[in-house]
Formats: C-alpha cells, sequence, structure tokens
C-alpha cells in the first residue's frame, strides 16, 4: 500500500510518470530515479511546492487485492532493485 501512494504522489509532482508505460523498462528505471532524486532535493532545499493529495481518491484508484496481488509484486520488487542498484 505505501509503494501505490508514494508512487502516486510522484505521479502528481511529475507528469511524465503518467505516461512511462509506452517506453523501455531501461529508460522507465532512469525516469523514476530521476523524478525521485527531483523530489528529494526539493525537499532538503525547501523549494517544494506542496501537492494538495486526495489520498482517499489515491486509496480508490488502487486495485483491490485479488486483482493487484501480482502487479504490486512487480512494482515492489522493481522499486526494490531500482533503490538497491542506486543508492551508492
Amino acid at each position: 500500500m505505501m509503494v501505490e501512494r508514494a508512487f502516486g504522489v510522484l505521479k502528481q509532482c511529475f507528469r511524465v510518470l503518467r505516461y512511462v508505460e509506452s517506453t523501455s523498462l531501461d529508460k522507465i528505471k532512469h525516469i523514476i530515479l530521476c523524478c525521485m532524486i527531483l523530489h528529494n532535493l526539493c525537499i532538503n532545499m525547501d523549494d517544494y511546492t506542496e501537492v494538495q493529495l486526495n489520498l482517499d481518491l489515491l486509496d480508490e484508484a488502487i486495485l483491490e487485492p485479488d486483482e493487484a496481488a501480482d502487479k504490486r509484486e512487480i512494482r515492489e520488487k522493481f522499486f526494490r532493485n531500482l533503490m538497491r542498484d542506486n543508492m551508492y
């Protein structure tokens, strides 16, 4: 659930993430990593326009557990690997 919320926040801040599904997996990794870096830089520099999130809408957009189990597992593994590979 936290991964979906975190990605929802990034999607609201960076519209490019709404259209990454039509690109290669390698390019998707770079786009997501860049968005995460920019997001953290803005927070660290106190130069961040707060995005008003409607968490109820984010929750509604999340699929039911039976429908989303495989997709959620794939996304979580993708993000774990992305973070692991780019930590240092």
